[in-house]
């Protein structure tokens, strides 16, 4: 059975997949350290982030951009925000001046990774931190309901 199709007293239909939203402040530190904001998946589950935003508490200094990629050794960039545009309290999301979309946006991400808030360039500086939100949906693997149960003993 293909991934996305669950099996309800025989009929086939397709599963609605979690939808999620991480509101995580990320200290000036953690951004120049990486800090993850969704955990690696486990059990055949994958991230589709489908939408996120930026608003900083201070403005950045020193970093080239400040990025949301995934966790993997060699990360793939969801997005990205220019230093330029990381001023206190701007707030931006995909449709914004000074964003740049990456591989990872919009995309079923590897089995096993989590999503990171990280920076490019020199260490940043002078800003206190930045709220970043993710939108998300969990992608999984093929369910099947053991028909056999009623529908109140699933």
């Amino acid at each position: 059975m293909p991934d996305g199709t669950v099996l309800v007293g025989g009929k086939k239909g397709p599963i609605e997949p979690l939808v999620g939203l991480a509101f995580n402040t990320v200290t000036l530190a953690e951004v120049n350290a990486g800090k993850t904001v969704l955990p690696p998946t486990k059990g055949g589950f994958q991230y589709f982030a489908y939408a996120f935003s930026f608003i900083p508490n201070g403005s950045f200094a020193g970093l080239t951009t400040i990025v949301l990629q995934t966790t993997e050794t060699v990360p793939v960039v969801i997005a990205s925000l220019a230093q330029a545009n990381a001023d206190n309290n701007n707030y931006t999301d995909q449709n914004a001046v000074g964003i740049t979309l990456g591989a990872g946006f919009q995309v079923v991400l590897t089995e096993g990774v989590g999503i990171e808030v990280a920076k490019t360039g020199s260490a940043g500086t002078t800003a206190t931190d930045i709220l970043v939100t993710v939108s998300y949906r969990l992608i999984g693997p093929a369910i099947q309901i053991n028909p056999a149960l009623g529908d109140d003993q699933q």
